[in-house]
């Protein structure tokens, strides 16, 4: 970490001031406190302000500051630390999770938060009906794979008992689904089995399997805990540091929740508002409109370093990749996907758009999860392109290319400029790419993951907790029309690694999962790219974290703030 002088900012003369040195005319006691406010800039709207229907970083941006989870993260090592959760033991054969709850909370209504109150929303989760579309999975969804199926034929690897452990008391409320159904698509593979209230506060969290990553999944925004018989509220409650005080489409304003159990915000108000280009929001920082935004370009970096501004960056913790959708009929021959791959310049994409940092991505997987990179590459090779297409089943049919506009994303902070350097450089391989821009608030990630013009198209991922389950899981777990791709044996090895223990045979694991999609190229993993954002000097602190995990608690500004 380096210290914030090192950043730029100025040193604060800190003095002491004992009530004996106040002005004998000092007013102090009886003027009302000053409100200390934040306004910080972001590139899109919400998506939901329900955290468990939520999809998007822009609503766990929110829902972060309003909602708790039994399991939060530590802002210095990133590892899981208590929350509403004060502590958790797991069995001996890791099927059941035992969580022992703060006494000390209250939702924003003054309602009660318990055992029973975890439970309702673990039930309310469970019981949603399956995703119509991959990009509706939430996080239940993800991590438990709550709706996934294993073939009629194959034999189930699941731990059958759903029996609680011995030290449940009998008369303790549960709720648990059976360990295996059948279907007319095969036999149930979620990992979840339960949860039960055991006293009023604590409570038991049930598995069919065991679940590695589960304590690290927990620490998911979409796990945020909801004040039963609010979810369907504009705003639901939450038991946070902040609360909702209105939202319109140019900004959502929180104000510091007087229930709030934990150490009181240094901002009393936070205003986040909405500016869909990059621009606009570079703009609203030099006005003093906000003192702060998210998603510094390659070309505001220069201004910002010259007028002295602050920039932080996160830690790469994102992919960008070039998906090649095989529902395609002409992307179905590897050969193409192949050629297309050779053809893409990455490290000239990373110095053009990126910043500094960014490095190439050799697969799926960020490299702070130590996972080894596969050895099948595609360094950047025009000619070996060019004689693969040519001698492929390619006849130069137009290939549609979906990208995002009217958006900036962590991972794709210029998706125009971006699409146009990737298609030039296809083209000079021999290609013939048709340009299909769609708007991203216009659903341009429920098109493109439901397969609507099936080609090439660029998306990303931002990682929201540490295990690479996270990436794999929500990409390739489950067959997805965002690819075209169906591969049960890549299925079959991300469920078998998620029930390893930490070590030598996960980690082997997770590098044959690579491998494969290495040769299989349902998709092109591009870059690890670095986000920023630009702050005013008169914001003392922000809290950047790689899972985006910053929340607005731990932001300090001066007292001359507006």
């Amino acid at each position: 970490m380096l210290s914030w002088t090192a950043l730029g900012l100025p040193a604060l003369a800190l003095t002491a001031c004992t009530p004996s040195q106040l002005p004998a005319n000092s007013s102090s006691s009886t003027t009302a406190p000053s409100t200390t406010r934040f306004q910080f800039a972001v590139p899109s709207y919400p998506g939901s302000f329900d955290p468990s229907q939520a999809l998007d970083v822009e609503s766990f941006r929110i829902s972060r500051q309003v909602f708790n989870n039994l399991v939060g993260v530590d802002p210095d090592t990133g590892a899981p630390k208590a929350e509403l959760a004060e502590s958790w033991t797991a069995s001996q054969d890791g099927l059941t999770y035992r969580f022992t709850l703060r006494r000390d909370v209250k939702f924003h209504s003054g309602a009660a938060f318990n055992a029973d109150t975890v439970v309702k929303n673990f039930e309310r989760w469970a019981a949603a009906p399956a995703p119509a579309n991959v990009a509706n999975r939430t996080a239940f969804e993800v991590v438990f794979h709550h709706h996934a199926t294993l073939p009629v034929d194959q034999v189930p690897r699941f731990d059958q008992s759903t029996t609680p452990s011995a030290s449940v008391s009998s008369s303790a409320s549960s709720t648990a689904i059976p360990s295996s159904t059948a279907g007319p698509e095969g036999t149930n593979a979620s990992f979840y089995a339960g949860a039960r209230a055991v006293s009023e506060y604590e409570f038991e969290l049930m598995l069919r399997r065991p679940l590695t990553l589960l304590i690290e999944a927990l620490t998911h925004p979409g796990f945020g805990i909801i004040e039963p018989g609010t979810w369907d509220n504009k705003f639901p409650n939450g038991s946070g540091p902040y609360r909702i005080g209105s939202a319109t489409e140019q900004e959502i304003v929180l104000n510091a929740a007087p229930s709030y159990w934990g150490t009181k915000p240094t901002v009393d108000q936070v205003t986040v508002k909405v500016f869909r280009q990059a621009h606009a929001r570079f703009n609203a920082l030099q006005r003093g409109e906000v003192q702060g935004y998210d998603l510094v370009t390659v070309e505001e970096l220069k201004t910002i370093v010259q007028e002295g501004r602050q920039m932080l960056q996160r830690d790469p913790f994102a992919v960008l990749y070039m998906g090649m959708n095989q529902l395609n009929t002409v992307l179905q021959d590897q050969q193409v996907r192949r050629a297309a791959a050779y053809a893409i310049d990455v490290n000239s994409l990373a110095s053009q758009f990126f910043l500094r940092g960014t490095n190439e991505a050799r697969s799926f997987l960020p490299q702070s999860l130590a996972i080894p990179d596969p050895t099948t590459q595609y360094n950047f090779d025009l000619n070996r392109a060019t004689e693969l297409l040519s001698t492929s089943s390619y006849r130069g049919e137009a290939i549609p290319f979906a990208y995002p506009t009217n958006t900036a994303r962590a991972y794709l902070p210029q998706p125009e400029r971006i699409y146009a350097a990737i298609s030039k450089q296809l083209t000079a391989a021999g290609f013939n790419i048709k340009p299909v821009p769609l708007d991203w608030q216009s659903d341009y990630v429920v098109n493109v993951t439901s397969g609507k013009n099936p080609g090439f198209h660029l998306l990303g991922l931002t990682g929201v907790f540490r295990d690479p389950d996270y990436f794999l899981s929500t990409l390739f777990g489950q067959y997805s029309p965002e690819f075209g791709y169906t591969s049960p044996s890549v299925q079959a090895l991300i469920r078998d690694a998620r029930s390893l223990a930490n070590g030598p045979d996960r980690v082997a694991a997770y590098s044959r999962i690579v491998e494969t999609l290495a040769v299989d190229l349902p998709a092109y993993p591009l870059l690890y790219p670095i986000s920023a954002l630009a702050l005013n000097n008169d914001v003392v602190r922000y809290p950047v974290s790689p899972v985006l995990d910053e929340p607005f608690t731990r932001v300090e500004v001066t007292p001359t703030s507006p």
